[in-house]
Order: C-alpha cells, then structure tokens, then sequence
C-alpha cells in the first residue's frame, strides 16, 4: 500500500524526536567524557649519547719537563765538604725568561773550616781560618734533562780554600728536597740534599 504524505510526515517527526531523546544525549555524553581527558603526552626525545673524550697522550718529554720545573725556588743544605770542613749551601733557581726551557740559578757557600787548622801554627791557622770561612758564590745557566736540571757555572765568585772551582752542579728531585750533586773540574765532586725555603739568607 503506497505511502501518503502524512504517512511519511509521521515517520520523520518520530525519526527526529528518536533522535533528540535518544542519540543526542548519547553523543553529548561521549563528547563530555572525550573532552576530560588529558591530551597524549609529547614524546620526548631521547638525550643524544655522547661519547666521553679520548685521554689525550701523555708526553713523556714533557711530564720530564714538569718534574724539572718543580725544583725551582730558593733552597739550602749543610754538611761536610771535604777540604772544606763543615758548609752550608743556599741555592736559588728560577726559569730564565730569555731562554725558553732555561733556568738560571744562584749557589753561595759558607763554610766553618776549624778542624782543618789541627796541627797548624797560630798564622797558618788564622790564614786557614780567614780564607776557608771567606763564602764563595757562583753563577749558573741550564735545561731540563730527564727529569733533572743541569748547569753549567757561567761566573765564579770568590776562591775556594781547596783551589777547585765548581764548574757544573746537577739538581734533582728527592721527594721534598732535592739531591745537588756539583763537579769541580779536575778535583772531585761532591753531593748534599737541599731542604726547600721561603728566602734564602
């Protein structure tokens, strides 16, 4: 039986009051729980992994170059000096600003040479005493070898009463101290460990 138009006026009224009191609300309620909830969190990205930096290589000459340096500053030592008697030496070092890698340096010696007057006359005596307590200084320019610093004797001052100069004198670190180890030319040579101080006097 075909449809009239007040057939198909029913039907859609019926299809949109089925629609407002029964889809409208459904769609409403899933819009309200959709907007309450917390957006996706942002990924974020991933810290970018660094690779540590390579230890750089040591440099055997230059770990020598930097024990060297460690023995500048002002020490001083006593002990015997063969014909000299009982001494005390002050040292000075520091780096010598017109040589790259060179020091400079400054020795005095002092000694107190009583026991070499044993058996002499009262003039030889008074000779020995005056020269041998008469200090003698020298002056000295040189570089870093193998850890240790050499010199070589550039001005001498004064006379040694044994008559043999120093010519060289090689300084060495021993710890805190240092160990001077000193050649004469011709005559021996002779050592003695230095302890470090604030100014030499």
């Amino acid at each position: 039986m075909p449809i009239s138009d007040n057939h198909r006026k029913l039907i859609w009224a019926g299809a949109t009051l089925f629609g407002i009191f029964y889809v409208a609300p459904w769609a409403i309620h899933n819009a309200r729980i959709a907007s309450s909830q917390p957006p996706p969190a942002e990924a974020k990205p991933s810290a970018a992994h660094v690779a540590p930096a390579e230890p750089k290589p040591i440099d055997p000459e230059q770990t020598l170059k930097a024990q060297a340096a460690r023995v500048a500053g002002d020490w001083k030592g006593s002990g015997i000096i063969p014909g000299r008697g009982p001494c005390m030496i002050t040292l000075q070092i520091h780096p010598d600003p017109l040589t790259p890698g060179g020091y400079s340096a400054f020795s005095t010696t002092g000694c107190h040479p009583n026991y070499l007057t044993l058996g002499q006359d009262r003039q030889k005596a008074m000779d020995t005493l005056l020269k041998g307590a008469t200090p003698t200084s020298i002056i000295m320019s040189g570089t870093a070898v193998k850890g240790d610093l050499v010199f070589h004797v550039d001005k001498a001052i004064g006379v040694p009463p044994d008559g043999c100069p120093w010519t060289g004198m090689t300084v060495s670190p021993f710890g805190e101290q240092v160990a001077s180890e000193w050649q004469a030319g011709t005559c021996a040579g002779g050592q003695m460990i230095l302890n470090r101080v604030t100014n030499v006097r």
